[in-house]
């Protein structure tokens, strides 16, 4: 989560209906969207109204942002010593092939 955005590109789902209903709606409106093509976006708007899009509310947490880190972060910013405790890198802020 970045700027009360969730990127989902690392999640995990219980599986229950209206997590099931969740991600449906969501390949629907990525699918079907006009100006949606990407999935952060339809994503982030089924969590902030999904009474709008005729879901239910979803629970939702955010991993740390220290252990799971932007690739500008690591790259970047962070020290040695804090990259030794990183998780995952999320490869966004990386350009070409051979870096990623």
């Amino acid at each position: 989560k970045s700027n009360d955005n969730f990127c989902p590109g690392f999640m995990v789902y219980r599986s229950t209906p209206e997590t099931i209903r969740f991600a449906q709606k969501w390949g629907y409106m990525i699918s079907h969207g006009e100006k949606l093509k990407r999935n952060q976006g339809p994503f982030n708007k089924l969590i902030r109204q999904p009474e709008e899009y005729g879901v239910y509310k979803i629970e939702t947490k955010s991993l740390p942002m220290e252990l799971f880190v932007t690739g500008t972060l690591y790259f970047e910013k962070m020290t040695d010593a804090q990259r030794k405790e990183v998780v995952v890198i999320h490869n966004n802020g990386i350009s070409g092939y051979d870096k990623k």
